[in-house]
């Protein structure tokens, strides 16, 4: 999954991005367990079958919401001011600019660290975690470029390196979403 599948897929209507984002809203205060059409229609104010109109399942709807997911995440990203920086400042910028972002879209955040997305085997729940791993990934990446040049340290493995900081990063989310 790149920002170009991304880009190439269906672009949502206004009032499909209307529904996905009260999907948002609604996985985040209730789960995916709890949610259903029929909440979400009442949370938009349509009927049922409105919302069946404009997705042509519930599946639909949370591959869209899946990518809506990805999109923001990617563009988020895209937008980091880490070029012509060093490897550390890179790292501290990247963590500083995400955690706020994370931070500041709380409903965004509950739904993409949700564990009930990642406890089925769908389309939805592959693009979620192709979408985590590949922040893994880059990140590995940058620590190891640091490890390279002597700007992180070489004993560590960089995979053990990033997934404490991912894990210590989604630790502070999740404790400041519970409060």
């Amino acid at each position: 999954l790149t920002v170009d599948n991304l880009s190439s897929m269906d672009t949502l209507s206004e009032r499909q991005l209307e529904i996905v984002r009260a999907t948002i809203s609604l996985i985040s205060e209730e789960g995916v367990q709890n949610f259903s059409i029929r909440k979400l229609a009442k949370a938009v104010g349509v009927t049922e079958p409105a919302i069946y109109r404009h997705f042509e399942s519930k599946d639909d709807l949370m591959i869209k919401l899946a990518t809506y997911i990805a999109r923001n995440w990617h563009e988020m990203m895209r937008q980091l001011p880490i070029k012509k920086q060093t490897v550390v400042e890179q790292v501290r910028i990247m963590f500083r600019e995400v955690m706020g972002y994370l931070d500041q879209n709380r409903a965004f955040t509950k739904t993409l660290f949700s564990a009930d997305f990642f406890s089925t085997e769908s389309r939805m729940t592959k693009i979620l975690l192709e979408l985590k791993n590949e922040g893994l990934t880059a990140f590995c990446e940058l620590l190891a470029a640091g490890q390279s040049v002597g700007e992180v340290r070489g004993d560590l493995e960089a995979g053990g390196i990033a997934g404490g900081c991912v894990g210590l990063g989604w630790w502070r989310r999740t404790d400041l979403l519970t409060t």
